[in-house]
């Protein structure tokens, strides 16, 4: 006979969250390069574009910092609040099945897809770093404490924004056709 295992709201709530999480990850890996490929694309749009300046500018820095850091950073913050942006405002639609279970609340979905995006950036920034260490160029930070909290503001506002797109969506379907982002 199988035992019955008491579990707390909580922890019910977060295997929840984790469950929408892995099948967000199964969602993203249906090609044959997977979960590669989430990490793979900004590097080559950032080397695209890093390279272009760098040729149109004739090298040098911008604003002080190398060229390749600035369009990094940049690239990186606006990638990173543009995807979670959709991807947190399309949440509740997309995983709306599933809202018939009690146990699986909207907010589920939003925090798991949330905090995929979050970790797919997470692995970019340090795809560069590697980069950058085997190529043996120096990255000079001299506020590295700022730079992780704008990183996750920005996170927390793109999460905010898309909830609030998102709810804004089941209430009022006609504003998905002015999504332009």
């Amino acid at each position: 006979m199988a035992l019955v295992q008491k579990r707390s709201t909580l922890k019910v709530w977060a295997d929840v969250i984790f469950a929408i999480f892995l099948r967000e990850v199964k969602s993203q890996s249906t090609d044959k390069i997977g979960l590669i490929w989430t990490v793979v694309s900004p590097l080559i749009m950032i080397a695209g574009m890093t390279a272009m300046r760098t040729l149109l500018s004739g090298g040098g820095d911008t604003h002080g910092m190398p060229t390749m850091f600035f369009m990094v950073y940049g690239m990186i913050l606006i990638q990173f609040f543009l995807s979670v942006l959709s991807k947190t405002s399309g949440a509740v639609q997309k995983n709306k099945p599933l809202y018939a279970f009690r146990q699986v609340q909207p907010i589920s979905s939003i925090i798991a897809i949330g905090f995929f995006e979050l970790l797919i950036k997470i692995a970019v920034v340090f795809v560069i770093a590697l980069i950058c260490f085997v190529l043996q160029i120096d990255i000079v930070v001299h506020d590295a404490i700022s730079v992780i909290t704008n990183f996750f503001k920005v996170w927390l506002i793109a999460v905010s924004l898309g909830t609030i797109f998102g709810l804004s969506y089941c209430f009022i379907p006609e504003l998905k056709k002015s999504n332009n982002y």
